[in-house]
């Protein structure tokens, strides 16, 4: 009767760790490739790596591949084109976008100073000057930083926006009753 010899433990300690190796090493040969499927700035894939990879998926012979590359040459400005437009008008509407967002700020202002008395109208003031840092602070950075509770405690509430994580108000009423 034949036997059948398994693999030693000790062996298997050096082919998996080897294996593993193996692998990352393929991974970080190929993320470079992995990176660049997009143009460089990851808006989409650039015209000729859209041709490589028509003339890969499809085997374009020459002659196809004579036909084809202006009309990805162009269709690929058009839509830079278009992107750049787009851009342009989403640039625009966050500028409505934020005079209308002030304006109904200003009028929340305006309607409370009507209610409160000095001290909190002080305190508002205040408020008001802090959503401002955070805002100008956030639009230098990007807006690339961190969002609500993850912040650098800049603020009270540790870093979270300003008026975020502040307490509960104390007169409402219970969730439960």
């Amino acid at each position: 009767m034949k036997t059948i010899e398994t693999a030693s433990p000790l062996s298997l300690k050096r082919f998996v760790p080897a294996m593993a190796a193996f692998f990352s090493l393929l991974l970080i040969a190929a993320a470079p490739s992995i990176s660049n499927a997009r143009g460089p700035h990851g808006e989409g894939p650039s015209a000729e790596r859209m041709l490589g990879h028509l003339q890969y998926r499809l085997k374009l012979t020459p002659e196809q591949m004579e036909q084809v590359r202006p009309v990805v040459a162009e269709e690929s400005a058009k839509m830079q084109e278009l992107k750049a437009e787009h851009q342009r008008k989403m640039r625009e509407l966050r500028g409505e976008f934020r005079k209308e967002m002030k304006a109904h700020h200003d009028r929340i202002g305006e309607r409370l100073n009507e209610v409160l008395t000095a001290e909190q109208k002080e305190e508002y003031r205040k408020m008001q000057e802090e959503r401002e840092a955070w805002r100008k602070d956030r639009m230098e950075r990007g807006c690339k930083g961190k969002f609500r509770g993850e912040g650098k405690g800049k603020f009270k509430g540790e870093g979270k926006g300003p008026g975020q994580g502040q307490g509960q108000v104390k007169d409402a009423p219970a969730a439960n009753q």
